[in-house]
């Protein structure tokens, strides 16, 4: 049982109001903007009125008194064009495509032939860009493509997720659900694959926060070896927690874990 330092992930926004649909009259009532996007400036113009609706970084942006509401030009260089698609297609249409229809995710993104690793990448990302830029519901949408895909068990075996784990430790808080997911299923997959030179090797270049998870996991599942859990790693708002059957996580902050116990 957690003691009182742990507590149930509360997400930023968590217990806001679903968010009031933009009508398409005035989504267009306002200029356009340029976002220039990645190291080669990759330019988009996009309707202003979206951007600042949904995202409270751009409405500081575009409407406060940073520079860019004065040249209605932002630039972010460290996004590749790849995310910033997958979040305009959301912007646009509120919705993106089915998790495992990998041809129409091609043709948001503007990839082609991408792998699966490719692809589990590009989803944190997105979801790194969500939480970063404020966009809750972008975020919340792509945690669950993620998870989709997670759950789907495509991924390569443990060793070729080496550069997937170090991203996501390095760019999403601990305490996101995201985080323990990746954890749990690298070792659920890890029991199924034997132990090579291959496999140790890249442990080697996994972050410790990420094993000292891996070794929490391991020995719950030693204690609980009948723990037939339901696991939910969803980023719920509170109307949707209130439906959902299955068990959440709760973060303990001292050993930066995510328990479902």
């Amino acid at each position: 049982m957690a003691d009182d330092s742990c507590h149930p992930v509360e997400l930023p926004d968590s217990n806001e109001v679903p968010e009031k649909a933009l009508s398409l009259g005035d989504a267009l009532s306002e200029s356009i903007v340029t976002v220039e996007i990645g190291p080669d400036q990759k330019k988009y113009y996009v309707h202003k009125a979206l951007l600042i609706h949904h995202s409270e970084y751009f409405k500081r942006a575009l409407r406060g008194a940073w520079k860019e509401a004065h040249k209605d030009l932002v630039t972010i260089e460290d996004v590749e064009p790849v995310v910033f698609n997958i979040f305009l297609h959301w912007l646009y249409t509120q919705q993106i495509p089915n998790s495992l229809d990998y041809e129409e995710w091609d043709q948001v993104m503007g990839t082609k032939g991408t792998s699966d690793l490719e692809d589990a990448m590009t989803r944190v990302q997105a979801y790194s860009f969500g939480d970063r830029f404020l966009v809750p519901n972008f975020r919340r949408t792509m945690n669950e493509a993620f998870v989709d895909m997670m759950v789907a068990d495509v991924l390569p075996d443990p060793s070729k997720v080496d550069d997937l784990v170090v991203w996501a430790f390095e760019n999403v808080p601990s305490d996101r659900p995201l985080l323990q997911l990746l954890v749990n299923q690298f070792c659920d997959d890890w029991n199924n694959f034997p132990v090579s030179a291959t496999e140790i090797e890249a442990l080697k270049t996994l972050p410790g926060s990420f094993l000292a998870r891996v070794v929490t996991r391991y020995n719950q599942l030693k204690n609980y070896p009948n723990n037939d859990i339901q696991c939910c790693y969803l980023e719920h708002t509170d109307y949707e927690l209130e439906s959902c059957t299955k068990t959440h996580m709760v973060f303990d902050p001292m050993i930066e874990y995510g328990s479902f116990n």
